[in-house]
């Protein structure tokens, strides 16, 4: 099924256009953060989700913009995460097939620690199963 318009629009809206107001609201203040909690769906495996990876890179762009400004920027666009319930489960699962199985919260918040003192404006936060990625290989 083709992306339409509305469905481009409510992603971007949600994502693109809250993290420009935040950016807005906040240039002028003397922040020692601003992180953005974007996806590896802009970068990677984003298939069927074109809205949504556009919004994601979007986030990641805005980072490098920031940073490009003397601003404090960070991107982290952070593979899938556990969660039980979630919306996001078969794309988990799917992800977990062709080798990035989902982060723990133990996990993906001590990649957010360690993030925060580096000089990146974006990072990539995921984990590679090198034995579901030889097997796709095969």
């Amino acid at each position: 099924d083709a992306l339409t318009q509305k469905q481009l629009e409510t992603v971007l809206t949600a994502k693109a256009e809250s993290a420009w107001q935040l950016h807005e609201l906040t240039r002028d203040l003397d922040l020692t953060a601003f992180v953005l909690l974007s996806s590896s769906a802009g970068i990677t495996y984003g298939m069927g989700q074109a809205n949504f990876a556009a919004a994601n890179s979007y986030l990641d762009a805005l980072a490098a913009h920031r940073r490009e400004q003397g601003l404090p920027g960070l991107s982290l666009a952070y593979g899938p995460w556990e969660a039980d319930g979630e919306p996001g489960e078969v794309y988990r699962e799917r992800m977990g097939r062709i080798g990035m199985p989902a982060l723990t919260v133990a996990e993906g918040l001590a990649l957010f620690d360690e993030a925060l003192g580096g000089r990146d404006a974006l990072l990539v936060p995921f984990l590679l199963d090198q034995g579901a990625l030889r097997s796709r290989a095969d």
